[in-house]
């Protein structure tokens, strides 16, 4: 009853209970600014030693993230994503200073996504595939002061797929092509090299095909 969706509003869960702590104008979910103002703002008023960002909407894969039906359908290009970052945390391929960006979102997991978050985060957690309407079990997050990364991550994993499997036998669903993928993004450099050079013999493959045919 204390959340209002005619406004933006930013609430802080502790201890003690559920807390609003800012309120004004709603605002565009598809301007890359108001991400960068709300990492901002946990970066100052909230550090912590080990931090997890989760974005929680609808997913458009390589083409971008969320859609705000209030703004036209605006929605976060993976550029614009990769700017909002850029306005808060030094980019380090060694050591991010995100430990996990979360897409409870469907079609996330893209070699496109990793490549661009690649220095600002150590693991990337999203589906392949499209995610049931519930999305993730958030259990998980009662483990966040005790577990390290990635026991947390095999938690996550593990609630959410579990979670989808009991959803789909009680309903007697065929269709259960449920995915969750834990991305070490330390790794994606590796990987654009290799996209880089299937790319290259793909447009050599083709100008010969072309030369051919001329």
């Amino acid at each position: 009853s204390t959340i209002n969706p005619n406004k933006t509003q930013r609430f802080v869960y502790d201890s003690t209970g559920f807390h609003k702590v800012y309120e004004s104008h709603i605002s565009n979910m598809g301007n890359p600014q108001t991400l960068a103002d709300f990492l901002t703002y946990c970066e100052e008023e909230h550090p912590a030693d080990h931090t997890m960002v989760v974005f929680w909407n609808h997913g458009g894969a390589s083409f971008g993230y969320g859609y705000d039906s209030v703004y036209l359908n605006d929605f976060l290009t993976l550029e614009e994503l990769r700017w909002a970052f850029e306005q808060v945390y030094t980019l380090d391929e060694t050591n991010p200073p995100v430990d996990i960006i979360g897409f409870d979102a469907c079609l996330m997991s893209s070699a496109e996504l990793a490549v661009t978050l690649s220095g600002f985060a150590t693991y990337l957690v999203a589906s392949q595939e499209i995610e049931p309407a519930f999305g993730w079990n958030y259990s998980f997050l009662s483990q966040a002061t005790t577990a390290d990364t990635p026991g947390l991550l095999a938690q996550l994993a593990d609630g959410y797929l579990n979670t989808c499997l009991a959803y789909y036998e009680e309903r007697g669903y065929q269709d259960r092509d449920t995915t969750l993928s834990c991305v070490d993004l330390r790794k994606m450099d590796q990987l654009e090299a290799a996209m880089e050079a299937l790319f290259s013999r793909a447009t050599a493959d083709i100008s010969a095909q072309y030369n051919q045919l001329t």
